[in-house]
């Protein structure tokens, strides 16, 4: 297995903390405040960042039988594999509306189309309807019915954060046909199913939404058969690459690592990239953080 470890210097740390401080960022209580309400603050919130997307990549709706979503294209589609990518939110809110900053520059980075799909969000679309949702979007994409994309040989999967998760799920829910149409898998910092761990008690404290009491409600919101989906312990020991990004000031920090080695104890190819310094969420200041776009191009390089 790979581990890359990417470092800030003292004047890109400078950078990205004076970005964190200029960004709204969400202030209402997850465990108190109606979900109703937490899901509209949230697209509000990252409405107000759209001036932060990549200037060059077009963004469209797109809405066919089986994906719902948004579609980045750069200016110059420079691969052919698109890039499949599935939002975060703690599985109960978000929405590629909410995800415009990164997915924009994932494209321009990249030169790969992105098409950012939604899922059924929890409470009210208990698990497994979320892995039923990422297997119909590839199932979707594979089929040509995008028409940005047409019929691409290969599709990439990638998420964030609980979209990290149903990106897994994807790929570990698709059929053998469908699945051998994945190229290569990129969770990022992703919510994995632990409830407890040392970066949880460490860095979970001082997060304004991922706090030990919310990660253990996020998980108890898929449902009954929530833990069913616990990617570490259902991870298919063959298939694609997975290259997982990992902040290590994130209360999740933990979850990857322990599918890290879940995933190399069973021989399959893993490449790990460490981000130092940097918090849960990092990735949606790289339309004014150097160091997150470096990053992003670094962790994506091996597709670029």
């Amino acid at each position: 297995m790979e581990k890359i470890t990417l470092t800030p210097t003292g004047p890109e740390y400078a950078e990205f903390e004076a970005t964190l401080a200029a960004i709204p960022q969400l202030t209402l209580d997850p465990l108190t405040t109606p979900i109703a309400e937490l899901r509209a603050a949230l697209i509000e919130l990252r409405r107000s960042a759209d001036v932060d997307m990549a200037k060059s990549v077009i963004c469209r709706p797109v809405d066919v039988e089986g994906l719902s979503g948004l579609v980045f294209q750069p200016a110059v589609v420079r691969h052919g594999a698109p890039i499949l990518y599935f939002h975060g939110g703690a599985f109960t809110q978000g929405a590629p509306e909410t995800q415009k900053v990164c997915c924009s520059w994932i494209a321009e980075l990249t030169g790969r189309t992105v098409v950012s799909s939604r899922y059924r969000l929890t409470p009210e679309n208990p698990f497994p309807a979320q892995k039923e949702d990422a297997v119909a979007a590839l199932a979707a994409l594979v089929a040509g019915r995008v028409p940005a994309v047409g019929k691409p040989a290969h599709v990439i999967l990638a998420g964030e954060s609980a979209g990290a998760a149903v990106a897994l799920w994807a790929e570990q829910g698709a059929p053998a046909d469908l699945r051998a149409r994945v190229s290569h898998v990129f969770p990022i910092y992703g919510a994995f199913g632990v409830r407890d761990s040392g970066s949880i008690r460490t860095f979970g404290p001082v997060h304004a939404t991922l706090t030990p009491e919310r990660i253990r409600r996020m998980y108890d919101e898929l449902g009954p058969q929530g833990d069913a989906g616990a990617v570490i312990n259902s991870a298919p020991s063959s298939g694609p690459q997975i290259s997982l990004l990992i902040a290590t000031e994130d209360p999740l920090a933990d979850d990857s690592t322990l599918l890290i080695d879940r995933l190399a104890s069973s021989g399959r190819i893993t490449r790990a990239v460490f981000a130092e310094r940097m918090p849960h969420g990092f990735i949606h200041c790289a339309g004014r953080s150097a160091f997150a776009r470096n990053v992003i191009a670094r962790y994506l390089s091996e597709i670029a």
